[in-house]
């Protein structure tokens, strides 16, 4: 299982084959069946996933071997990382705030930014004095924001929980312009849903970053849920069995100089 886990961020499609072989032979190995949901969320199968969450919970009620405070435990567990992001994926907005404001194990930051998405779905009015990016972007979408914040990695080498690891493009990554090419080519085949209100999508561009000090040819982009709008973009790496658009062709477009008033002027009546 701990090999598996490591495959779920490189290739969900070949774990997901893996959890289906191995729970037919381990059909009460409760832990493999969270990753397995998990797995389902990512792959946007959300009506299996939903099933799948429905038979653990029968399985861990009917268990007379579980005690009532690990019975609590792991259906708090079920709601927050699968049932929870289940809702919010398929819009059910408003059954995601009831699970937020009754599940109080979810991490402080993430349970604000969910919550204040779910309000502004449900048209919900609220007041925030959260100054935090992602609260920010969620009550006022903002596309200079975003690339302020994705230039401030590219320069500070920026570290969170989310990603211990270092993760900037290169300085002469052409920002603006992959960002046009980019909302040009959000495929929904290609959208893995990783996170609880956005899609991940790869897109291959050669030495675009590093992870690590390491160089390289992917990236990734987090939009919210079924939009074009970016919350962020980063260099990733193993994404050589993740379903990408390769744009290194815009590398390859001749760039074609403009010539000024004057310029055009010497030309004409050069002797």
């Amino acid at each position: 299982m701990s090999n598996l886990r490591k495959l779920q961020s490189e290739d969900p499609y070949s774990t997901k084959v893996c959890l289906e072989e191995y729970l037919k032979n381990y059909p009460s190995d409760y832990s493999a069946f969270y990753f397995y949901i998990d797995i389902l969320i990512i792959l946007k199968e959300y009506d299996e996933a939903l099933k799948q969450i429905k038979n653990v919970k029968k399985m861990y009620l009917s268990d007379k071997k579980i005690t009532e405070k690990k019975i609590k435990e792991v259906l708090e567990l079920l709601e927050e990382k699968a049932l929870i992001r289940y809702y919010l994926a398929t819009h059910q907005y408003d059954y995601a705030l009831d699970y937020l404001e009754y599940n109080k194990s979810i991490k402080t930051y993430i349970e604000l930014e969910l919550k204040l998405y779910c309000y502004k779905k449900l048209g919900i009015k609220t007041n925030s004095s959260s100054s935090t990016y992602g609260c920010l972007q969620i009550l006022d979408y903002n596309e200079e924001r975003m690339i302020n914040e994705v230039r401030n990695r590219m320069n500070s080498m920026v570290t969170s929980p989310d990603f211990p690891d270092k993760r900037r493009f290169k300085n002469d990554f052409p920002l603006e312009d992959v960002i046009k090419i980019v909302k040009e080519n959000l495929r929904e085949e290609n959208k893995l849903c990783y996170g609880y209100i956005a899609d991940t999508y790869v897109f291959k561009y050669d030495c675009c970053g590093r992870v690590d000090e390491k160089l390289q040819d992917y990236f990734k982009v987090s939009c919210y849920h079924d939009t074009n709008d970016i919350l962020l973009m980063y260099p990733a790496n193993k994404c050589e069995k993740l379903p990408y658009i390769d744009i290194n062709y815009i590398k390859e477009e001749p760039k074609i100089k403009r010539l000024s008033q004057v310029e055009k002027f010497n030309r004409r009546y050069q002797k």
